[in-house]
């Protein structure tokens, strides 16, 4: 038999692909990435993402692949597709991998317009990736992030009109709540997009 590391040494997964995405984001030559993305798919299937991934080995891991995507996901897509699609093959990964998106864009979201154009693009090209792999759980949770941020969007509101006697502060509440309104507004068209092109993958 062939000696074959990532299934003899699977405990070496996680350092191993969080270190090398993060060398990825280091790397400007397209000629060197391609080896070394396409090397790491076999140690991926090793990987489980935990449900409570924040502060863990997995966000920082899951950050790395993001930006590896946002820089590099024209130049070199199916090596990119690839990682996702071995990631999400292990059906344990996609709801924090969703979750890891939701929580970005809800960070991006207060950012300049740009930046949330950009995240929505990188977010929608991982997604889709998902999609291919499990559609319908991919949707499904996507719809359900979504309509908790819209509750808490209205909630937020409710609390800003009912402040709204108190002036000055009732006016930062406005802006606040208009900001988080854009915002849903942004994820629901791009929960629209995502829901009708993976509809087209199935």
């Amino acid at each position: 038999l062939l000696f074959c590391p990532c299934r003899d040494h699977p405990e070496l997964s996680e350092a191993l692909c969080e270190e090398m995405m993060t060398r990825q984001l280091e790397l400007a030559d397209k000629v060197s990435q391609h080896p070394v993305l396409t090397c790491l798919s076999p140690w991926m299937e090793n990987l489980t993402i935990a449900a409570h991934w924040k502060g863990t080995w997995c966000e920082r891991l899951l950050k790395s692949m993001y930006y590896v995507t946002l820089r590099h996901g024209d130049e070199l897509p199916l090596e990119i597709e690839r990682l996702w699609s071995t990631l999400a093959a292990n059906r344990r990964n996609i709801i924090p991998v969703l979750d890891f998106l939701a929580s970005l864009g809800t960070h991006t979201a207060y950012q300049e317009l740009a930046s949330m154009l950009e995240y929505l693009g990188v977010s929608k090209r991982i997604c889709l990736y998902l999609a291919r792999i499990s559609p319908q759980q991919t949707i499904d949770h996507l719809v359900y992030e979504i309509s908790l941020q819209l509750h808490e969007d209205e909630g937020a509101a409710g609390s800003s009109g009912g402040a709204g006697m108190g002036g000055g502060a009732a006016a930062g509440g406005g802006l606040a709540a208009g900001q988080a309104g854009q915002a849903a507004a942004a994820a629901l068209q791009f929960a629209d997009v995502l829901a009708y092109e993976a509809a087209g993958e199935m």
